[in-house]
C-alpha cells in the first residue's frame, strides 16, 4: 500500500493505532489508509470528511497439513502439491 501512495506523490507513515485519531484531527496527517471496519471503530469518522472504500488490500494465509497424512501420500502426490502451491506462490 506504501508504494501505492507514494506513486501517487504521497509520503506514507506507519502509525500505531492509537495515534491515527489524533494525527488526523490536527492535520498532522491529511488521511489514513485502513479497512472499513478499523476506521470506523477507531471513530475516524469524526476526524475526516471523506470515506473511500477501495478494493486494494493485502492479506496473509497459510495452508497446513497433518504430518501423518502428508506422510502417507506417495512421492507423486506430495510433489503435484508441492508443484501447485510453488506455482500460485509465483502468481
Amino acid at each position: 500500500m506504501s508504494a501505492l501512495l507514494e506513486s501517487f506523490g504521497a509520503t506514507a507513515v506507519t502509525l500505531n493505532s492509537g495515534e491515527v485519531y489524533p494525527a488526523l484531527q490536527r492535520g498532522v496527517a491529511d488521511c489514513g489508509v485502513t479497512s472499513p471496519t478499523s476506521g470506523n471503530s477507531g471513530a475516524r469518522p469524526e476526524v475526516t470528511t471523506q470515506q473511500l472504500p477501495l478494493s486494494v488490500s493485502g492479506s496473509v494465509q497459510g495452508v497446513f497439513a497433518n504430518l501423518d497424512w502428508w506422510n502417507s501420500l506417495t512421492d507423486d502426490e506430495r510433489g503435484a502439491i508441492s508443484a501447485t502451491y510453488s506455482d500460485l506462490e509465483a502468481a
